[in-house]
């Protein structure tokens, strides 16, 4: 629901977003910083899950030679 406010001017505005180039570019920005944070953190992961892969690959080849 949109509720409207009067403001110093006598105009209504609005509590909802509207668009703004200024607004756009702040998102924008934030939208940026974000996405690159999670691609950091994806590639974190992977290389984590590629250790441990391996960790497993080695645990298996010294437990397969011990039988």
């Amino acid at each position: 629901m949109d509720t409207h406010i009067a403001d110093t001017n006598n105009e209504l505005t609005s509590n909802s977003h509207h668009y703004s180039s200024e607004n756009a570019e702040i998102n924008i920005d934030n939208i940026i910083t974000a996405v690159t944070q999670l691609n950091t953190r994806i590639f974190r992961l992977r290389e984590e899950i590629v250790a441990f892969k391996n960790e497993n690959i080695i645990y298996s080849a010294v437990m397969n030679n011990d039988e």
